[in-house]
């Protein structure tokens, strides 16, 4: 089970990251532009509704030499699971990353939001985990406290898996 993994990378993933380089994939959230998502239509609900296309982009990326393929930017914790989960469907023998905002993006009147705590963050780690995420960070929104809060429920799968 992935949780096995310890609370710091260990293994071939990291020997061979410190002896090489690692390619990861690349863009997703524009592959609908590219598909033909017309301007002004949500990039979002496109790769929703379009899996096959994703699918194919993730596909792509691999068949091109990536190393790792993920998710990141564009959606919270559950957003990102949601598309870790079909990666993992399409890609399974392939390490996978997943680096969600803190909070699926809202504009408001000072800006943009975001809204999700670190104790939410953490909350969907295991599930990251079963999904066969063997990267895990955050992005836009978070902060050392979401970081913090991943690390520790990181700590707690592995103490839990070595049990």
């Amino acid at each position: 089970m992935s949780a096995k993994r310890g609370k710091r990378m260990s293994g071939p993933l990291r020997e061979r990251v410190l002896r090489e380089v690692v390619l990861c994939d690349g863009a997703i959230g524009t592959t609908p532009r590219r598909a033909g998502l017309p301007a002004g239509h949500c990039a979002e609900e496109w790769n929703l509704t379009n899996p096959e296309a994703v699918a194919a982009a993730h596909r792509g990326y691999v068949e091109a030499g990536a190393d790792v393929v993920g998710a990141n930017c564009g959606g919270g914790p559950a957003e990102i699971l949601a598309a870790v989960q079909e990666m993992h469907e399409v890609a399974s023998a392939e390490p996978l990353v997943a680096q969600p905002n803190a909070g699926k993006p809202r504009l408001v009147s000072s800006g943009t939001a975001l809204g999700v705590t670190q104790e939410v963050m953490s909350f969907y780690v295991p599930a990251f985990l079963e999904a066969g995420v063997w990267l895990l960070g955050a992005c836009c929104g978070s902060t050392p406290a979401h970081l913090r809060a991943m690390a520790s429920a990181v700590a707690q799968q592995t103490t839990e898996a070595s049990e």
